[in-house]
């Protein structure tokens, strides 16, 4: 490739095929057949406001289903965290008869994981029975899980997408959208990250200074895939494993694993930032994330900034370009640290449902 070819391709940049279907979500978006929709959307939500006003939560109900909330702490910013197995949730609602109160005044909290786990027409139907609850779903894949992506914005009586994606289709729909709520780090409970950190800074944070970065695999990512396989050359600690495994261990294993390197390699999957990119930093190591994820980082904070390298499709291959580009300064604040855990952004769906 010729020093040039840049200059030379942004005159031919429109005939890209993904310019291409840019533009055809375009022209789709503005199709009436979206509108009944959104008048739908926006009638059932006016409708829940006005029965629902004035009266507050009575409870705050997590659907579980682990690895998603599960490890969320069972007080927040004053309300009592009650976790329910999303399987009993419905079987609870389903035997309520039409109109039933069990649920009345109760504020739920879901993942898109977790509806799919209902599946949506399941859970529409419970809906239905309980008209005086209110349901927030976080949206873990809207980045590119975009039939389920609908589903959540037309269910949700609020939605939290975790990812600045394309929410062309649910603002389309007049869903009520709040954005900037990350994932972050899903895999421990934050007494026990405190307690790992304590012990860390007491013992010493001595690790290998190579880098590691274990990703499942999805066949759906082809360049993602190609990225961690050219790194897994260079590197013997990246690679690909199954997320079954990772899951199957125990969350003192799962720390033990994150641990053991200070540098840990983060590949999106479509320009997201990865729930792996917080495990990273609640365990104070240092993520190594693709240039153009920088943007993003930024909105999370200035924190955010103060241990974190780059790479590019320039240098990824070689650690020693990396560390040149920045002498990232380790965070080891344990306050600071809690602002990756889940229970920030289980807050901030209380902030923003109970203004």
């Amino acid at each position: 490739m010729s020093e040039t070819s840049v200059y030379d391709a942004a005159f031919s940049a429109w005939e890209h095929p993904v310019i291409t279907a840019q533009n055809a979500v375009v022209t789709t978006l503005n199709e009436s057949s979206i509108f009944p929709l959104a008048y739908l959307k926006a009638k059932q939500l006016s409708e829940k406001r006005q029965r629902m006003a004035g009266r507050g939560f009575k409870r705050v109900i997590l659907l579980t289903e682990p690895p998603n909330l599960i490890n969320v702490s069972d007080e927040l910013q004053g309300f009592k965290i009650e976790k329910i197995p999303t399987s009993q949730f419905m079987a609870q609602c389903e035997e309520m008869p039409p109109g039933g109160s069990l649920f009345d005044h109760c504020l739920v909290i879901l993942t898109n994981n977790v509806l799919a786990f209902a599946h949506p027409q399941r859970f529409a139907a419970m809906q239905k029975k309980t008209p005086q609850t209110w349901y927030a779903i976080h949206d873990y894949d809207n980045h590119h899980w975009h039939e389920m992506s609908a589903q959540c914005a037309l269910l949700a009586d609020t939605y939290f997408p975790a990812h600045y994606g394309d929410i062309s289709f649910a603002t389309r729909l007049e869903a009520n959208i709040v954005l900037g709520v990350p994932i972050r780090s899903i895999q421990w409970k934050k007494d026990l990250v405190v307690k790992k950190i304590e012990e860390m800074l007491e013992k010493g944070d001595k690790r290998l200074e190579t880098p590691d970065g274990w990703h499942a695999p999805y066949a759906k990512f082809a360049y993602r895939n190609s990225v961690i396989q050219k790194l897994s050359e260079t590197h013997p600690d990246v690679g690909f494993t199954s997320a079954e495994n990772f899951h199957a261990l125990t969350p003192e294993e799962k720390w033990d694993q994150w641990v053991k390197h200070r540098y840990h390699f983060i590949v999106p999957t479509n320009h997201d930032i990865p729930i792996r990119f917080f495990d990273s930093l609640i365990t104070m190591g240092i993520p190594i994330v693709p240039r153009g994820l920088k943007p993003l980082i930024q909105l999370l904070g200035p924190e955010s900034q103060l241990s974190i390298l780059t790479y590019s499709s320039e240098n990824f291959l070689s650690l020693k370009d990396i560390h040149m580009n920045k002498s990232p300064k380790l965070e080891k604040n344990i306050t600071l640290l809690g602002k990756w855990h889940i229970d920030e952004s289980v807050g901030s769906f209380l902030g923003s449902v109970t203004e």
